[in-house]
């Protein structure tokens, strides 16, 4: 279901473990807390529910400790918290052991608290997640908790469960907790699952944020929340509290147009559709045009391998009425962009510059480009900055390009992929920033091409080994040219 359709509902789930002792052992169940989103604000900021009874040493630390940190994220986020109603799902764990749930430790701490952000926000936890810990203070430090080996052993035994999110052993709060004995059986058991399951430590809730939700469900909750385009400078700092909140805003716009970009190329027109939904509804509803957006799409389906553009993608990526109730936003200064915008929602890449600029002032421009781009490189010659700004770049665009046949059918066909992926690799390189000319990047491709394959036999050779050039020749040649 898309994101345009899906119904958004104040609720917020996480999988937690509830531990049945039994003699000297115990016998571990994995249950799930389920928090509810009030829709205005009320005197009781926690309120609880269900066959599950809540201690009252454990009501009162929830409320004291568990919500405050959840509300003060909220608030970072301008969201308003409004309190929540938390009970205990699956009960049919307690029935097969014959007994009732009782609360009495905090080892729920960490379910209940990603529930009611979750709640908030709108984002869902993963659910293949299962949680124990305890909140130790209204900093967000998480300390150890009890019965870690029998929780493992219950993620194993969970089919639609493979992650443990755990306290980390060696953190400050959690080493005074653990004697070493203790000690030694946690780290034993975790040894010996890890092959089967995913144990992840966390030492406050910033760490617990970044393996609870997926980057596509942040985005999308902050198209709908408002805070896509919240600013950072606020968050800077390394405590747990305005780590959770940066990890909620960082990058959202960048990481949009990479979301819109996996999607198409994946051929999941309806997620793209949807993505594209929410970004035009939030821009909408803030009465305001996206900054150099036409830019942005153009250059995302530019990106695209032509067959996954012809045969997988579903156009227009956005209905003409709702391009036209964004576009009323724009100023007149961008009227170029909106017509990039719309010709990349129908998925048309011809370019038609406003003006063509003078060939000597090109040249005059690419020379200083030469000279910045041999200055860089002369200021940052190491092996360590070489590779993170080349190697890796050029790797991870070319394993996200993907076709389904290195074989093309026409020499149309072969300088339109040959234009898909420079342009592919500039979006990776670069980023998204400035128009696209579709004629000039076709040509200025080409040039490098052959420039690649100079010793080889120029473009003819290069068209015969297409297969070659795709992993090779126009990437290496790229990544230094640029």
């Amino acid at each position: 279901m898309s994101e345009k359709t899906k119904k958004s509902e104040p609720y917020g789930r996480a999988n937690m473990v509830i531990v049945f002792h039994e003699g000297t052992g115990g016998k571990a169940v994995i249950t799930r807390i389920v928090a509810k989103r009030r829709e205005s604000p009320t005197k009781t900021s926690i309120r609880f529910y269900g066959p599950a009874v809540f201690s009252k040493n454990v009501a009162k630390h929830i409320k004291e400790v568990v919500y405050p940190v959840v509300d003060t994220v909220l608030d970072l986020l301008n969201i308003q918290g409004n309190g929540f109603d938390i009970s205990v799902s699956n009960l049919g764990a307690a029935s097969s052991n014959d007994v009732g749930i009782d609360i009495h430790g905090y080892s729920m701490d960490l379910s209940i608290l990603v529930s009611m952000l979750s709640a908030a926000t709108g984002a869902p936890v993963r659910k293949n997640i299962v949680f124990t810990g305890h909140i130790a203070n209204t900093d967000g430090s998480v300390r150890m908790v009890s019965g870690i080996p029998e929780k493992a052993a219950a993620v194993i035994n969970d089919p639609d469960t493979d992650t443990l999110i755990y306290p980390d052993i060696d953190g400050d709060l959690s080493m005074g907790e653990l004697s070493p004995k203790e000690k030694e059986r946690i780290e034993g058991a975790l040894c010996q699952v890890k092959n089967r399951i995913r144990p992840i430590a966390v030492s406050d809730v910033g760490d617990l944020v970044k393996v609870a939700f997926t980057e596509r469900d942040i985005l999308v909750a902050s198209l709908k929340k408002g805070f896509f385009k919240l600013h950072e400078r606020e968050f800077k700092s390394d405590h747990p509290i305005e780590k959770a909140a940066s990890h909620f805003t960082h990058g959202l716009e960048p990481n949009f147009w990479n979301q819109l970009y996996t999607d198409l190329t994946q051929g999941r027109s309806q997620d793209a559709h949807g993505l594209m939904a929410v970004f035009a509804d939030f821009f909408i509803r803030n009465k305001a045009y996206p900054p150099k957006g036409g830019q942005n799409l153009f250059r995302v389906v530019a990106s695209l391998p032509p067959e996954t553009r012809q045969l997988k993608v579903r156009f227009p990526l956005l209905p003409m009425s709702r391009c036209i109730q964004l576009f009323r936003f724009a100023a007149e200064s961008e009227s170029e962009d909106v017509w990039m915008f719309l010709k990349a929602c129908s998925g048309d890449r011809a370019s038609e510059p406003s003006s063509s600029p003078q060939i000597g002032s090109m040249e005059t421009t690419r020379e200083m480009k030469e000279d910045q781009s041999l200055e860089t490189i002369i200021s940052e010659i190491d092996s360590d900055s070489l590779a993170h700004s080349i190697t890796m770049k050029i790797d991870n665009a070319r394993s996200s390009y993907s076709m389904d046949t290195v074989v093309v059918p026409s020499h149309e066909d072969f300088c339109d992929v040959i234009a898909s992926y420079f342009t592919h690799l500039s979006r990776h390189m670069h980023g998204f920033s400035g128009p696209v000319d579709m004629d000039a990047t076709g040509a200025e491709s080409i040039e490098i091409l052959e420039k690649a394959f100079a010793n080889k036999g120029g473009f003819q050779a290069a068209y015969s080994n297409w297969h070659w050039i795709h992993w090779t020749g126009i990437g290496k040649s790229f990544s230094w040219n640029r």
